[in-house]
This record gives structure tokens, sequence and C-alpha cells, in this order.
């Protein structure tokens, strides 16, 4: 079974330890700024998507770098 995990954008003292989940979890999607939330955590991105309207320019060049796929 693949495990796939999706994160999206929130109040960042809501968020769980994801490094708990960094080695259970198979695709990591990040929607918009969630995109950064994994990235910023050490988590590797199968996945990035949306229209990217929370973050700047150097931060979207970021996702797109490191990101395995994008789609905006």
């Amino acid at each position: 079974m693949i495990n796939i995990a999706i994160m999206g954008n929130g109040p960042t003292e809501l968020l769980p330890d994801l490094t708990k989940y960094k080695n259970e979890i198979d695709v990591w999607i990040g929607a918009d700024r969630g995109a950064l939330v994994l990235i910023d955590h050490g988590i590797e991105v199968g996945y990035a998507l949306g229209d990217f309207d929370s973050i700047n320019k150097s931060e979207k060049d970021r996702i797109k770098k490191v990101s395995k796929e994008y789609q905006q």
C-alpha cells in the first residue's frame, strides 16, 4: 500500500511534528504554501500544486527547484 499525505497552508502553531511522518509517507503533496512548509521541514515534495498566490517569487522558485513535479 502507498501512503500519500497532502500538506496545505495554515497556522504553523497547529502543525504536528512532521518528522514523525517523514518515513511513513511514500508521496507528499504540497498544496500552495504547503509545499514550502514541507520543504522547510526537510521533506521531499513529490507534487507541488496550486495557484501559489500565498508565496513570493523566490519561494515559488525554490518550490519549483526541489519538487519532483510542479503544477500551477
